[in-house]
């Protein structure tokens, strides 16, 4: 894999580009082996979502943006990649993508000065469905998910690069392959610099299905009996709504309503290419990694927000004095922190919570920082988080079993790691909760509360509804 960052002055010389890929494609002759081209060029600012909707056509992508962080990401398209079934799904992962980065040559004479490596590094796609025994046909996003797209925009701080990814086979048209990079490039670029707004429109009547109340609550029972009786400290259990529309949803319209309403949160959108998306504004970062140094949440004990600011402080004050809360919150920050240590890493935190107060709900929250060594990939971390007690429990295998006992529904990519990883071992991984997995006109909708000592079976209901 050759990677060219460049500069914008170059993209014009597309002379200069049929020269050089005439070079790769004689040596994936040589090879025989296709060679992926990788180009970065800087543009004027964009909105990315409006870039989505205009290339997204029954491709896979996927979209992430922390509005409060004025960051965002869009990924369109597949140059390469790979669906992983079965066992140990990020050990899989990682193994695609370092053998993908072993073939990367950096092309090295031209170089886009104003950038860091972690803006215009190739970036990989990746999805994990909640268990690695997630049924396929249950759900079609449910198997492990890596790719290099073909387009990948980064916006920040005012500030866009797009890089593409062109295969180069050794009978490949280059002639085509300039003409529709030339054509989308054009496309991305007239993209309007402003805030997307889409057009109006009408409210549509929904028909939701029957919701499984008695079924939750009943499960909710049991998993109190078997706390009380020491089998489980905390379990996390999970329920989805079925609604009918009478017209496909305008999922672009949703995401954008979303990034409105939840600046905080990462606002995010996937999709197999094959009318199946799924979005949703998670306040839960998994992990991040930047030059080497991991970033994870602890996010665990929750409270609504009040209608008034007496209401609201009130409700911050018993939450942060609610042992309940605390109890589950601690919980989370024991499991990651001994995981960390497990991996041979020193994480560091706050003895006592932050409060993440979102518009309609708030939660406590403690971040957990730690030096990562080279030698430590960010997947092998991320398969030593996942599931952590804020969306499985605790002990981990025992709520899980628990889980696919007592759910109905196949998670797929609810409460699961989504994210992406560079070629130089950046990463963003986020969890996938407040979501929805939206198929033409049906939407299924997703929501789950945590069980411990003390919870009660209706208001866990409600506060999941």
């Amino acid at each position: 894999m050759l990677v060219i960052p460049q500069s914008a002055n170059f993209i014009s010389d597309f002379n200069h580009l049929h020269n050089f890929l005439l070079i790769c494609q004689q040596r994936s002759i040589e090879n025989h082996q296709a060679q992926i081209v990788s180009v970065s060029l800087e543009i004027p600012s964009v909105d990315p979502l409006a870039v989505l909707q205009k290339l997204d056509k029954n491709q896979p992508h996927c979209f992430f943006e922390q509005r409060s962080q004025d960051r965002a990401i869009v990924m369109i398209g597949a140059a390469i990649s790979k669906q992983i079934v079965g066992a140990n799904p990020f050990s899989q992962a990682q193994q695609f993508i370092e053998e993908c980065t072993k073939q990367l040559k950096r092309f090295d004479s031209l170089r886009l000065e104003s950038l860091s490596p972690s803006e215009s590094n190739p970036y990989f796609f990746c999805s994990f469905s909640f268990s690695e025994q997630a049924s396929i046909a249950q759900s079609p996003l449910s198997s492990a998910q890596i790719y290099l797209p073909k387009w990948q925009i980064v916006c920040q701080e005012q500030r866009a690069l797009v890089t593409t990814n062109l295969v180069i086979h050794p009978h490949a048209n280059l002639g085509i392959v300039l003409e529709t990079l030339q054509r989308q490039l054009q496309t991305i670029c007239a993209t309007p610099n402003r805030i997307f707004r889409p057009p109006t429109t009408i409210q549509l009547p929904v028909q939701p299905q029957s919701t499984a109340t008695e079924r939750f609550t009943t499960a909710v029972a049991t998993a109190l009996d078997h706390i009380h009786a020491g089998r489980l400290d905390k379990v996390v259990l999970a329920h989805a709504i079925d609604v009918v529309f009478p017209l496909p949803v305008p999922w672009i319209q949703a995401l954008h309503r979303l990034r409105q309403t939840y600046p905080e949160c990462h606002v995010f959108s996937t999709s197999n290419g094959e009318g199946q998306v799924f979005i949703g504004a998670s306040p839960e970062r998994l992990l991040s990694v930047r030059d080497r140094l991991l970033t994870t949440d602890a996010l665990a004990g929750s409270a609504p927000r009040g209608a008034t600011p007496n209401a609201d402080r009130a409700l911050v004050d018993r939450l942060l004095n609610n042992p309940k809360e605390q109890h589950e919150h601690q919980v989370v920050v024991d499991f990651i922190t001994h995981q960390l240590m497990q991996l041979g890493l020193t994480p560091q935190w706050a003895s006592q919570p932050q409060l993440l107060q979102l518009s309609n709900i708030q939660h406590l929250h403690t971040p957990i920082q730690a030096p990562l060594p080279a030698s430590l990939h960010p997947l092998t971390v991320l398969a030593h988080l996942h599931p952590t007690p804020a969306v499985a429990g605790m002990p981990r295998d025992r709520a899980c079993e628990y889980i696919q006992q007592y759910e109905s529904f196949e998670r797929s990519l609810y409460a699961a790691p989504l994210g992406w990883i560079d070629t130089q071992g950046n990463a963003e991984f986020i969890v996938g909760i407040r979501s929805a997995l939206i198929s033409g006109n049906h939407a299924r909708l997703y929501g789950g509360a945590g069980i411990v000592a003390g919870s009660d079976p209706i208001g866990s209901w409600r506060r999941c509804s």
